[in-house]
């Protein structure tokens, strides 16, 4: 009875988990069947729809900037300020295009980040079960862990890039007059950072097991010495 109060709030996440599954992965695949039958695509490229690339405003792209106009408030306190600019003004530039493979790529980008969820809670799910047939340092709940840090690692590096190189080709076919605008780099650092702590429970969880193998194999070898 103690054993299954202990593990009720492993039981708890892998409901959970099943449930973020299954609606996930219905709506992920209703997605996709309408995106396949959608007027957009049928109509070969004659329908427009929204698409958004990332762009940032200043001068530099790897360091937005934009210079500010600025004067000093009459009777505020006397506080010296020069140069002042806005930095990282990073956001998104929404427009209609008739052009469907850069509306696909807007979309597939959104597709492709809930498979990669959908993966992750996935291998999340198997070393709930592996914990719940106590077994939590069994050899493949290290490999789930690692297997999904590299997985988010690749995406959070390549993610940025393809972004980019996105906006970078969409900004060199106008000239926006009015503003600067430049193709953005944004970062995924809490991608980065969930990575990382995947790779480091990973290696824990493995470490673990390969010091229960060695207890498991000095155990046998006093029993056969007795």
């Amino acid at each position: 009875m103690k054993s299954k109060s202990k593990n009720l709030p492993v039981r708890i996440l892998k409901i959970w988990f099943d449930v973020v599954l299954v609606l996930g992965g219905a709506a992920t695949l209703l997605f996709v069947v309408w995106l396949a039958f959608s007027p957009f695509l049928m109509a070969d490229g004659d329908t427009p729809a929204d698409a958004t690339v990332q762009v940032v405003v200043g001068e530099r792209s790897w360091i937005p900037v934009f210079k500010l106009d600025y004067e000093q408030i009459e009777g505020a306190p006397d506080l010296e300020i020069r140069d002042a600019t806005l930095v990282k003004t990073d956001g998104e530039l929404r427009f209609v295009t008739s052009s469907w493979w850069l509306h696909f790529l807007t979309v597939g980008e959104i597709m492709l980040g809930s498979v990669i969820i959908l993966y992750v809670i996935w291998n999340l799910r198997k070393l709930l079960i592996n914990v719940l047939d106590d077994r939590p340092f069994a050899a493949a709940n290290g490999r789930l862990l690692r297997r999904s840090g590299y997985i988010i690692l690749i995406a959070a590096a390549l993610w940025p890039l393809a972004d980019y190189a996105l906006s970078d080709y969409v900004l060199s076919t106008v000239s926006v007059t009015n503003i600067d605008l430049r193709p953005a780099i944004t970062l995924e650092k809490d991608a980065f950072v969930v990575g990382l702590l995947f790779l480091v429970f990973g290696i824990i969880l493995t470490r673990g097991h390969e010091l229960q193998e060695h207890e498991q194999e000095l155990e046998e070898e006093q029993a056969l010495t007795i």
